[in-house]
């Protein structure tokens, strides 16, 4: 039998992937501002809407009760949520957008809102993206590439050092 969890409210628009911690009692997931939200109908809207700065919400709810709390909001593009496993005091997120424009994708915030901290610094002419976790929650890792090139390198950066 289905059973709603969570309804977004009116005001706002959920996007994106939510996904849930290891337990499987709450999930994070990516709520747009609905005044802000367009479709991304080409990649041409897709990069238009970066420049909008869209005012979006990084929520958590509880599966059980599904009472909502955000965890963080901003006026830029946020996206691709996750729980850091076996460890629900750490939230990795991105700032979405063309990867020549983003300059930080990957990003992490404590459950309560603190400690926002970016992972990584691009390097010139750099992109990175497709973050996830080691199953483990050793390290978030993710794929990185240089304009122009069309090698790939994955790397892994331990959330406490950021190295």
């Amino acid at each position: 039998e289905e059973q709603v969890i969570y309804t977004v409210d009116e005001e706002w628009k959920g996007y994106g992937t939510w996904v849930a911690n290891s337990d499987c009692t709450k999930l994070v997931g990516i709520e747009i501002l609905k005044r802000d939200w367009q479709p991304l109908t080409s990649w041409e809207k897709f990069a238009e809407f970066y420049h909008t700065n869209p005012t979006c919400r990084l929520i958590k709810v509880d599966i059980e009760t599904g009472e909502l709390e955000v965890i963080h909001q901003d006026t830029a593009w946020l996206g691709h949520p996750i729980y850091r496993p076996f460890d629900d005091s750490t939230v990795g997120f991105c700032h979405e957008g063309p990867h020549d424009l983003v300059d930080a994708r990957m990003w992490l915030v404590n459950e309560d809102g603190s400690n926002v901290r970016k992972i990584k610094e691009h390097a010139e002419g750099e992109s990175c993206t497709h973050e996830f976790w080691i199953p483990d929650g050793s390290a978030m890792a993710y794929v990185s590439y240089f304009k122009g090139q069309t090698d790939r390198v994955i790397y892994k950066a331990n959330p406490e050092t950021l190295e």
